[in-house]
């Protein structure tokens, strides 16, 4: 899977954690896990002399997560991402919830061959999400990029916690 993928995948396990704030009665504090399933597409080129490719991903999906309380309500994500050539990627996610509330996650990934290890952080939220707070993680699997338009799809376990003011 493309470096794009696993950004994507690390973005998605934000918005899983994400769906921990719903209307639900959730909490306002605690512990998550969950699946997240994106797919998307990528835009990679060539990029140094040693073979390196840059990539710009879009992907989208849901998440189902899981709470002390039970299942929340499914949430929609959507990321933006990039990685380079011998740095770590970054994505930015938004999570919606049904009732149209969102969380604002900030997601970075350790690149090693075969795996990103990404961890994130929620940023913000709208609605009954405002000031939250928290962490996710999750792994991805990689594979190599070549130039060009890519698609691929992945499902991802995610665990986090989250906290509101």
């Amino acid at each position: 899977m493309r470096r794009a993928g696993r950004i994507g995948s690390a973005l998605a396990t934000l918005f899983l954690t994400a769906g921990v704030a719903c209307a639900w009665e959730m909490a306002k504090e605690g512990t998550f896990d969950g699946t997240w399933t994106v797919s998307g597409d990528s835009y990679s080129m060539e990029f140094g002399d040693e073979g390196g490719t840059v990539t710009i991903f879009r992907f989208t999906g849901p998440a189902l997560i899981r709470t002390a309380t039970g299942f929340a309500p499914s949430i929609d994500s959507e990321c933006l991402g990039f990685s380079a050539p011998k740095n770590d990627a970054i994505a930015r996610c938004v999570l919606t919830d049904p009732e149209g509330d969102r969380i604002f996650c900030a997601l970075n990934a350790a690149m090693t061959p075969g795996i990103a290890n990404v961890s994130g952080r929620f940023v913000g939220g709208t609605g009954k999400y405002e000031g939250i707070t928290g962490t996710v993680r999750f792994q991805a699997a990689t594979g190599r990029q070549s130039p060009g338009k890519g698609s691929s799809g992945q499902t991802m376990t995610i665990f986090g916690n989250w906290h509101l003011p």
